[in-house]
């Protein structure tokens, strides 16, 4: 409040000071502003550091030696793109093993899922029990009227009891089947999938969409799980920090 006081003073001083120089019937106009509190922002510096939206260190999964890089630092990259490759021989021979594998044991299942379908081990079995069943019951009458013999009786109901316990022998195997060919089949299909995830980790891909600012290995350079290969960042953007 006496800021502003004093700057008013000082202005009405001008003021007669300036009508007193300019004589009888001439007036000196003099614009009086009043003085008033406060920041230029205009003006101000502000300080800060850019950032990139994300940076990622790239990481190979696989160990092996370095065939081929495939990106350079500067190249703007999308996600999946590769940037070096891993040898990968090994891991293709295993891959083309697991395939087979996985062929034969799809083969082994479809065959036993129409086995099961066509009831093909069971159904001759079924036959069997079905005949002797029916013998059994005709020579019961027989006996039962004294037209055949006690042995004759006796050697129809054995074939029964036979021909039952191959028709159970018959139905367990084929279940049996069909649980082992799907269980190998779910084994082999793990296998496929482990020996293709090894096949893939050769090659090293960025993960994101963004910009190499490193590359830090060299075509016959021996990588590993512990070696920061590359790095890609995020460039869509900015953040200050």
């Amino acid at each position: 409040m006496k800021k502003i006081t004093a700057v008013l003073m000082v202005t009405a001083m001008l003021s007669s000071a300036l009508a007193g120089c300019a004589g009888a019937g001439k007036q000196t106009e003099v614009t009086v502003a009043a003085a008033k509190e406060g920041k230029d922002l205009s003006a101000m510096v502000w300080q800060g550091t850019v950032e990139a939206l994300s940076s990622v260190d790239i990481i190979p999964v696989a160990s092996g030696k370095v065939t081929q890089i495939l990106a350079k630092e500067g190249d703007h990259v999308e996600a999946g793109a590769p940037l070096f490759q891993i040898d990968n021989q090994d891991a293709s021979l295993q891959l083309e093993q697991a395939k087979a594998s996985f062929q034969s044991a799809q083969a082994s299942y479809d065959s036993a899922q129409k086995a099961n379908q066509l009831n093909t081990v069971v159904k001759p079995a079924q036959i069997t029990f079905t005949t002797a069943s029916d013998n059994f019951n005709r020579i019961k009458v027989l006996y039962e009227s004294g037209d055949v013999s006690q042995a004759d009786y006796e050697a129809a109901k054995a074939q029964v009891d036979v021909a039952q316990v191959q028709l159970q022998a018959a139905q367990n195997s084929q279940a049996t089947t069909t649980e082992v060919t799907k269980a190998q089949l779910e084994s082999a299909r793990a296998t496929l999938n482990i020996a293709q995830k090894r096949y893939d980790d050769c090659m090293v891909s960025s993960p994101i969409k963004g910009l190499v600012t490193k590359i830090n290995v060299e075509a016959g350079q021996t990588v590993s799980p512990q070696i920061k290969a590359a790095t890609v960042i995020d460039d869509s953007g900015k953040k200050w920090k």
